[in-house]
């Protein structure tokens, strides 16, 4: 069935020969915050396991925002990153905010998720595995025919899905509203090697996929799904710079789109008997990839820090653990010029370990 499912995917898929890796190596390990770090905002994250707290970038402060709780993945931002979707504590249902924590409204109880699916319509995910589209502005819903997809395209009706064919589950992408258009199959779903993540217009699926090697281990390659025209580029090449790697962790949302829909951002732990994870950044239209040597990670397994863009793309913010002082460090990355600035210490570990969950203005 696997090689099968190779040749099908290699028969649409552009291949890359290498990608240009550019290594960003300032020597400057991790320097503390000074007066010159222009980032601004407001990054999302948990100093406790009781709520979500607010960390204003330019007044270097922190305050939780009462009624809400911890999100991981279930928070969302919206388009221009000034609204927030969380999980309303004493409605018990989602609701919407301003990333600051003011002007609070009930979305939709019952839900596991909300999101924008589009600027006039959020994604409302139920608690029973079912989804419907609500209008932001009329509150008018509109049923998802989902069958099994799981992550469905902003503005448009292509959803990942997976199925068990044969003995393995294989991973395809599905128009839920016409099935007169043909399935692409993406090859089956392996943990550790199946991240996937939408570009915020829903013109690129980016996802992992596993790549069985010469000696029956597998490595991970990241490749970019066209829907509209199915057409599949392998993006990278990591198997000629590395040898065998991991692309992200467990979860499946190890890859973080840039607001502008260009850059893709994810930690790449090659599988050495000591292995450490390190931030790369691809550039999907010319291919070069940044490498980033300032700081590496050995808080990879089951999933390494989820790395948030900064809403002006300068920056990508995250939280770990200082191997030196066992401090859980809230960290930015000028992507630019490669330092690493610690901004706040003491990060609380609510989902196993500690994260940040977004970075909005206000």
């Amino acid at each position: 069935m696997w090689h099968w499912l190779t040749l099908l995917i290699m028969t649409v898929m552009t291949s890359t020969t290498g990608n240009n890796l550019v290594s960003v190596c300032p020597g400057a390990g991790i320097q503390p915050r000074n007066n010159d770090f222009a980032g601004q905002g407001y990054i999302l994250t948990a100093w406790n396991r009781s709520s979500l707290w607010v960390y204003e970038v330019r007044r270097n402060a922190r305050y939780p925002l009462p009624d809400s709780a911890p999100c991981y993945y279930n928070c969302h931002l919206s388009p221009d990153t000034r609204l927030l979707t969380y999980l309303n504590t004493t409605e018990n249902a989602f609701s919407v905010m301003q990333i600051d924590g003011t002007s609070r409204r009930v979305i939709a109880p019952y839900a596991t998720e909300v999101s924008w699916w589009s600027e006039d319509w959020w994604l409302v995910w139920q608690v029973n595995g079912g989804a419907y589209l609500q209008n932001i502005e009329t509150g008018i819903t509109e049923p998802l025919p989902l069958n099994h997809a799981i992550l469905l395209q902003p503005n448009g009706f292509w959803g990942l899905e997976i199925n068990y064919v044969g003995d393995q589950f294989v991973r395809s992408l599905v128009n839920i509203q016409d099935n007169r258009q043909p399935p692409i199959v993406l090859g089956i779903d392996i943990p550790y090697y199946n991240a996937a993540s939408w570009s915020s217009d829903g013109e690129w699926l980016a996802t992992v996929i596993p790549i069985l090697s010469g000696d029956d281990t597998y490595t991970a390659e990241i490749i970019g799904v066209h829907p509209h025209d199915q057409t599949i580029t392998q993006w990278t090449n990591f198997s000629q710079e590395y040898g065998a790697v991991r692309i992200g962790g467990h979860s499946p949302r190890g890859l973080s789109w840039s607001p502008d829909n260009r850059y893709l951002a994810f930690w790449v732990i090659p599988l050495t008997e000591a292995p450490v994870g390190q931030i790369h950044i691809l550039d999907t239209q010319t291919g070069t990839i940044r490498v980033y040597c300032d700081y590496v990670t050995s808080e990879h397994t089951p999933n390494p820090p989820h790395l948030v863009w900064s809403p002006d793309g300068k920056y990508l913010a995250f939280s770990d653990k200082d191997s030196l002082t066992n401090q859980t460090l809230l960290l930015a990355l000028n992507v630019e010029s490669g330092i690493f600035t610690q901004l706040s210490a003491d990060v609380a570990a609510v989902f196993s370990r500690p994260d940040v969950f977004a970075w909005g203005m206000p």
